[in-house]
Formats: C-alpha cells, sequence, structure tokens
C-alpha cells in the first residue's frame, strides 16, 4: 500500500456511457479509482487499475510510473490476471484480494470494488460508470467509447454471455458477490453517483453534492 493510495473518500470509475460527467463534478478532496479504458475518458483519475494481459499496459506504465516527466499524482497498476471470468469470479467469492485475480469483462466492477477496499479502506466509495446495464443508446454505444467489443462480436453484453456460459444463466450469481461486498465493506459505505435508472448496484443514490458533504 502506497501512501498517494490513501483516501478518506473515493469515487470508483467504470466506463459506461455516462462516466464522463465526472468532468463536469468537483472531486475536490476525492480520490478517484478507475479501470481499465477510464484513462480515456477523464484526466481526473489518481490510480487505474487493469489486468496484467490488458493491452495497452505498456503505454500507461511507461506514461504514468516511469520517467522524469511522470505526474506524481497518478499511478497505474496491473494485477495478475485470470483467463476465465468463472474463475475470476469464483475468487471473488472467498478470496480477499491478495489472492485474487482480475478478468477484462463484467467482473471488473467487483476487481475494483475488492481492490479499493483492500489496499484503500476509504470510509466511503461512490460508484459510477458501473452499473452494469448494457443496452445501446442511440448511438449504439455501450461505453463512453462506443459500442464495446463484446456487442460487435457477440452481439450482446459480455455480462450476458458469460453468465449463460458458466452459470448456466443464472443472474442471482451477481447477487452474491454484492452481498460479500457488503460483508467485505465493513465500516466502509457505499454509494452509487449514478443517474442510471437501471443500474443493478444495490447501493443508495446520491448526488455527488451529497457525497461531497459526507
Amino acid at each position: 500500500m502506497t501512501e498517494h493510495t490513501q483516501y478518506n473518500k473515493v469515487i470508483c470509475l467504470g466506463s459506461a456511457p455516462n462516466m464522463t460527467i465526472i468532468n463536469d463534478w468537483d472531486t475536490t478532496g476525492i480520490g478517484i479509482i478507475g479501470c481499465n479504458n477510464v484513462w480515456k475518458g477523464t484526466d481526473k483519475w489518481n490510480v487505474l487499475i487493469s489486468p496484467g494481459d490488458y493491452p495497452e499496459k505498456g503505454y500507461l506504465k511507461s506514461r504514468y510510473n516511469r520517467g522524469d516527466h511522470r505526474d506524481p499524482n497518478k499511478i497505474y497498476y496491473t494485477e495478475k490476471s485470470e483467463k476465465s471470468f468463472k474463475t475470476a469470479m469464483n475468487h471473488y467469492a472467498d478470496k480477499t484480494w491478495n489472492r485474487s485475480a482480475m478478468y477484462l469483462g463484467p467482473s471488473t466492477y467487483f476487481a475494483l470494488m475488492y481492490w479499493c477496499l483492500y489496499y484503500v479502506q476509504p470510509k466511503y466509495i461512490g460508484c459510477l460508470g458501473l452499473d452494469m446495464v448494457y443496452e445501446p443508446n442511440d448511438l449504439g454505444e455501450t461505453h463512453f467509447y462506443g459500442k464495446g467489443y463484446d456487442i460487435k462480436t457477440k452481439g450482446m453484453p459480455d455480462l450476458h454471455y458469460q453468465i449463460h456460459k458458466h452459470f448456466d444463466g443464472d443472474f442471482s450469481v451477481i447477487d452474491s458477490f454484492f452481498e460479500r461486498l457488503d460483508k467485505l465493506k465493513g465500516s466502509t459505505k457505499i454509494f452509487n453517483l449514478s443517474d442510471n435508472e437501471k443500474t443493478i448496484l444495490p447501493w443508495e443514490h446520491i448526488s455527488i453534492e451529497e457525497f461531497q458533504k459526507l
């Protein structure tokens, strides 16, 4: 655990279309911990994590972790990877973060939250861009950067594909991970900062202004 990852209040940031609203928010005093591609949508992040097989990890390491001109307020972490969604999710079912592994896909939400709870242990976490709603908008966009790779290649959200493939279509498995997060969070309070009414996150919705006042 390093000094710059110590935040009392954190926003965990994902790649949903609405993640870019963070650019208009006052996030003074809040640590922003993002995953995978969020660096392409905002410069406001402080910590970025991804699996070790993230295709742009070399570029990110070079840009943020090396050299005399690196930004001291930003750091990029690559974590060990799993090639199977099911294996990664099973890790989250019964292991602490230091014994778990990430997977590129819908398990990213749990990876990000577990990482934050294990390493940062903030008093408050706000979630944005992590609703796990993959319905394309009027422009066909499922992420802030456009149509997701899953829609292009499989014709369906990766969450649906993986749940059907590995858990026989039983979406209640997602609820079990939310329940585990609820047990693991201890005294940390988790909120949803998203404006997406279809979110599957179980956390109380509050505004960024309310989050600031906590």
